[in-house]
C-alpha cells in the first residue's frame, strides 16, 4: 500500500515537471522570452529608494553621529557625517555609487564599504559582517527617509 502511495506521487511530480518544462519549450518555439526573476519581490524593486534618509547613530566617544545619505536614481550616494559633540562639529561629506546584494534587499556604499539593509522608509546599518545590529542601542542604527 505503502509503496502504490509513493509510485503515485512520484509520478504526480514528475508529470507536473514535465508539464512546466513544456511550456517553458513552447514559449521558447513561440519567441516568448520569461525572467526568471519577473515576479521576484525584493527591495530593489518594491520601494522607492531613492531620497534622503537621516538619524543619528552611536559614537564611542562622542554624543553621536549624525549621519544624512541621499541616494539618487542613477546609484549615486552622497554621505554626510557630522561628530556631535566634538568641538567644531564639522560635517564630513563622501561621495561614490551604491550597489544592490545579489538577494536585493541591501545595498553596499562602494567608496566608504558600508552596508545597509534596504525596508520601506528607512535603512538599517549593517555591521562589518553584514549582520543587523542588535542589543539597546540597535534602534540607533536605523535612518528613516524623509518625507
Amino acid at each position: 500500500m505503502i509503496k502504490k502511495i509513493f509510485l503515485v506521487a512520484f509520478i504526480t511530480v514528475l508529470t507536473i515537471g514535465c508539464d512546466k518544462k513544456q511550456a517553458q519549450n513552447i514559449e521558447k518555439s513561440q519567441g516568448v522570452v520569461t525572467d526568471s526573476t519577473a515576479g521576484t519581490h525584493n527591495a530593489q524593486n518594491s520601494s522607492d529608494i531613492t531620497g534622503t534618509y537621516k538619524g543619528i547613530m552611536p559614537c564611542a566617544d562622542c554624543a553621536g553621529i549624525e549621519t544624512q545619505i541621499t541616494l539618487e536614481n542613477n546609484n549615486n550616494y552622497t554621505l554626510t557625517t557630522r561628530y556631535l559633540g566634538k568641538g567644531e562639529e564639522k560635517p564630513f561629506e563622501s561621495k561614490g555609487k551604491y550597489t544592490w546584494n545579489d538577494t536585493k534587499d541591501r545595498i553596499i556604499l562602494d567608496a566608504d564599504k558600508i552596508e545597509y539593509k534596504v525596508e520601506e522608509g528607512k535603512l538599517i546599518h549593517l555591521d562589518e559582517d553584514g549582520n543587523i545590529i542588535t542589543g539597546e542601542l540597535a534602534p540607533y542604527y536605523v535612518l528613516v527617509k524623509e518625507n
